[in-house]
């Protein structure tokens, strides 16, 4: 930009330079022609020096003021010209995303990277920018309308009676009651839904990213259970989902089936069958279940794993016997567009803008 600013007023001062010595040339000529005119016409006398000595004083009165007038015209008019027409163009293309759209895809992610370089610097900006690469490339989806409760409870026959309740006693585990419900927004909305989506429960939340890498998922956590009573859910896994967890998910309010469940030492993968012909543009996604939390694990932590717009959590725990902690790691203006109240054991996180992946709150508590 800066160059083609100068590239405009070398041009512009060849102009008028030009300009200014036809004028000259022409009035020299209009001088000459009439002097003549008295001469022959009038008898006037004539002398090519009278001649040359009135033009040169002439010129040399008004060269100055001339010259000094050029100087200003192309320095203060010409440059602010110059200036208005580059903001004009840089309002149209800010302020029309119709201009932006009509760049090929190269460019317009071009503009983006070189905008976030001007703004921020160029290191800055390079960071910004690996960010929102994803999202230029079409890979993540968005999440809306996010809503997760979750209950945390002694677990006294709240469970019901299931071969299960020797195997998670009171004494060592908490009951985690969980429900989420949100909208997914597809990049891709011409294909339809794979066959089969996935939950998964993990004892590792470093192999996430591994388990997940080429399955749909709708929903994913920490799994906080003892070894040996994991290995007693490995011997009776379906058991275990349909008895104690009582899992429950729909896709658009259609009930969903469990078709797979994988569990070995790493964790719970439950696969789910996905009703046929649904389009992958705006999905409304529900899963509930139970689950049970070693009481030594006196934390949980709520992640959201793609790109949400304001989610509610809404975290219930016996306020009578348990002293809460609230961690949140959202970004940094976090406390700005937030809403945290807690009434009767209940707290409520309300953000009221777009949260990025990974970001979350961590409830800790703490017997009293």
């Amino acid at each position: 930009m800066k160059n083609s600013k100068k590239n405009i007023n070398k041009s512009s001062m060849k102009n008028i330079t030009l300009l200014f010595g036809i004028i000259l040339l022409f009035l020299l000529i209009i001088l000459l022609l009439g002097r003549l005119l008295f001469h022959y016409a009038f008898g006037m006398k004539f002398s090519w020096i009278d001649f040359w000595d009135s033009l040169m004083s002439s010129v040399l009165g008004i060269i100055l003021p001339l010259l000094l007038f050029n100087v200003f015209y192309e320095y203060f008019v010409r440059i602010y010209s110059s200036n208005e027409i580059s903001e004009k163009i840089t309002e149209t293309i800010m302020s029309k995303r119709e201009v932006i759209d009509s760049f090929e895809e190269n460019i317009r992610k071009q503009f983006i990277k070189t905008t976030l370089q001007s703004i921020l610097q160029e290191e800055k900006g390079d960071v910004v920018y690996d960010m929102v690469h994803p999202y230029l490339q079409s890979k993540i989806n968005l999440r809306k309308e996010y809503k997760y409760t979750v209950i945390l409870e002694e677990i006294n026959g709240n469970v019901g009676k299931t071969s299960w309740n020797s195997t998670f006693s009171s004494k060592d585990y908490h009951l985690i009651r969980e429900s989420l419900s949100y909208t997914k927004v597809f990049t891709d909305d011409t294909k339809t839904l794979p066959e089969y989506i996935c939950a998964g429960f993990f004892t590792d939340e470093s192999i996430l990213d591994k388990y997940f890498k080429n399955r749909v998922f709708f929903f994913r956590e920490n799994l906080l259970i003892d070894e040996k009573d994991l290995s007693v859910i490995k011997e009776g896994k379906r058991e275990f989902i349909s008895e104690f967890m009582k899992l429950k998910a729909f896709i658009n309010e259609i009930p969903l089936t469990v078709d797979v469940v994988d569990a070995n030492d790493s964790g719970i993968v439950v696969s789910f069958k996905t009703p046929p012909n649904i389009k992958m543009d705006s999905v409304k996604y529900d899963i509930s279940f139970i689950m049970p939390q070693l009481k030594s694990k006196n934390s949980f932590m709520a992640v959201i794993h793609e790109p949400t717009f304001s989610p509610k959590i809404r975290f219930i725990y016996p306020k009578d016997s348990i002293k809460l902690t609230t961690i949140p790691f959202f970004d940094e203006s976090f406390e700005d567009r937030t809403g945290i109240s807690e009434i009767d054991g209940i707290k409520e996180i309300e953000l009221s803008n777009w949260v990025l992946p990974r970001s979350g709150v961590v409830f800790v508590w703490d017997r009293k």
